[in-house]
């Protein structure tokens, strides 16, 4: 990719889509640095034991998400490694997601950001925007 060059794709599970358009550049070369994947999910999760509060129930669960991998299998995503540099400036990163909202679920969304340091982003660093939209 050339620097500052908008890429665009669109990552499926199903039925269920995600939109990813962005950017960045590489700003150091050759050294062991992080790797980024984009992940798409549609499923039902188990949230028992997550949260050191018991959950009996099985959630439904859609997501899309840009994760950071320590290589390039998708098997190192979501694993930390402090050897590893920040190697990429990030231009620009849009995400868009397009959820099943029908009357008979109860649904909610909600952005969820996360620096490398485990924190979340400050409000001024992104944008979330929620539309209700017919998506045929």
């Amino acid at each position: 990719m050339l620097p500052n060059e908008t890429k665009f794709t669109k990552r499926c599970q199903n039925s269920f889509c995600c939109e990813f358009e962005y950017s960045f550049s590489v700003k150091i070369i050759n050294v062991p640095r992080y790797y980024y994947a984009l992940v798409v999910f549609n499923g039902t999760r188990n949230f028992d034991g997550f949260t050191g509060i018991e959950i009996k129930e099985i959630v439904g669960f859609s997501t899309c998400a840009v994760v950071a991998c320590t290589t390039d299998s998708p098997k190192s995503c979501g694993q930390r490694n402090t050897s590893l540099e920040v190697a990429h400036d990030w231009h620009k990163l849009d995400v868009a997601g397009y959820f099943s909202n029908r009357d008979d679920e109860q649904f909610f969304s909600m952005p969820n950001t996360l620096d490398l340091s485990i924190m979340p982003f400050d409000v001024k660093e992104f944008e979330f925007e929620e539309k209700n939209e017919d998506v045929k």
